[in-house]
Order: structure tokens, then C-alpha cells, then sequence
């Protein structure tokens, strides 16, 4: 089909394409009037994937790294995570949000747990292409609610896996302490019949 008879289909259905263009220019600013706006922020947090374990020396492969990855971005949109957040917003207290609460359908559930539900309904996470960059995306009716959720949700989680890792290391010293304990134990029972033990005499 030559341009020229393209333009004249075009003209022959004219009234058709004006009054599409025309709908959906309409459909367009009526939604833009209803749906209320919505405002998306990210924050970044780098994942320690490259650097060695302390204790073993080890550096996780790049099969175990996806595995250690997709779990920390669950882990993210986990509700403890998610909780913290809401407790260092202080949103549980918030006299609108309790409204927002009461009037809702929360289906029995308390204010922390609904605010955690309604926060991981609205995050995304994701891997910054070909880094260890784990981007915490959230969205919000205005900049603002979205800026400072996105910042609470790195702060927890940071601070989830630093908490984490101080159990960790808090059981990894009581093994070696108790190991050390055995070995002294043992050690001073050696020592002691030493002691006790004499020589024959030639």
C-alpha cells in the first residue's frame, strides 16, 4: 500500500479516528481526576556478597550469591522488616492513620501488622543490574509518605541484619568458649596427674 492510499483510508475513516482520539483523551483526564496520584521512592542499600567471610575466609559463589540475594529481598518485604519500619515512622500512633484504620476493612488484624501488610503491598525490591545494589522502591499518595518509608525500610532492614549477626556471633563466642572451657578442663586434668605420677627408680 503506497502512502498516498493510506492517507486516503485515513480520510475515509476520519470521523472514526477523531472520535477514538476524542474518547480517549477524555478517558484519560477523567481518570486523571478520579485516581488519586501516586509518587514512587528509592533507596539503596550494597549487600557485602564480595567480601570474605571474617571467620572462614570464604567468598560466596555466584549460584549461593542469587540464593543470598532473592533472600534478602524477601526478607525486605518480610514483616519484621516491615513492622520496624512502622515503629520508627511512630505510624501506629498517627491519629489519621488510626482513623484510616478503624473505618477499613482490617480483618481482624492489629494496627502494626495492617500497616506492615499495607507497606509490603506497595514496596518493590529489585538488583540494580550487574551490582549487589539491592533498590527498595515504594510507593505513596504523596513524595513525602513514599521518601521516608522507602528510607525506614533500609534502616530496618539494616538493622534486622545487623541484629541478626550479632546473635550469630553471640553463639559463634559461646561455642568457642565452652570448647575452650572443655579444653582447659581437660588440660588441668593432665597437669594434675602429672603430678601424681612417679617414676619408677632405676
Amino acid at each position: 500500500m503506497s502512502l498516498f492510499q493510506f492517507l486516503r483510508v485515513l480520510w475515509a475513516h476520519r470521523f472514526v479516528t477523531i472520535a477514538t482520539t476524542v474518547c480517549t483523551l477524555i478517558g484519560a483526564f477523567i481518570a486523571i481526576l478520579i485516581v488519586p496520584p501516586r509518587y514512587e521512592a528509592v533507596s539503596r542499600v550494597m549487600l557485602n556478597t564480595l567480601k570474605p567471610d571474617p571467620v572462614t575466609g570464604e567468598v560466596i559463589s555466584s549460584v549461593a550469591s542469587r540464593t543470598y540475594i532473592a533472600t534478602q529481598t524477601e526478607l525486605i518485604k518480610d514483616y519484621g522488616v516491615a513492622g520496624m519500619a512502622v515503629d520508627q515512622l511512630n505510624w501506629a500512633s498517627s491519629p489519621d492513620i488510626i482513623t484510616l484504620y478503624q473505618t477499613s476493612d482490617n480483618n481482624g488484624m492489629d494496627i502494626r501488622r495492617w500497616l506492615a501488610q499495607r507497606i509490603i503491598a506497595a514496596t518493590t525490591v529489585k538488583v540494580v543490574t550487574g551490582t549487589n545494589i539491592l533498590e527498595i522502591s515504594y510507593r505513596a499518595s504523596t513524595p513525602t509518605e513514599a521518601k521516608s518509608m522507602a528510607d525506614a525500610l533500609r534502616n530496618a532492614y539494616i538493622e534486622s541484619t545487623l541484629d541478626t549477626r550479632r546473635r550469630e556471633a553471640t553463639r559463634t563466642a559461646d561455642w568457642y568458649e565452652a570448647q575452650a572451657s572443655k579444653e582447659q578442663a581437660l588440660l588441668n586434668a593432665a597437669d594434675a596427674y602429672a603430678h601424681y605420677v612417679t617414676l619408677p627408680v632405676g
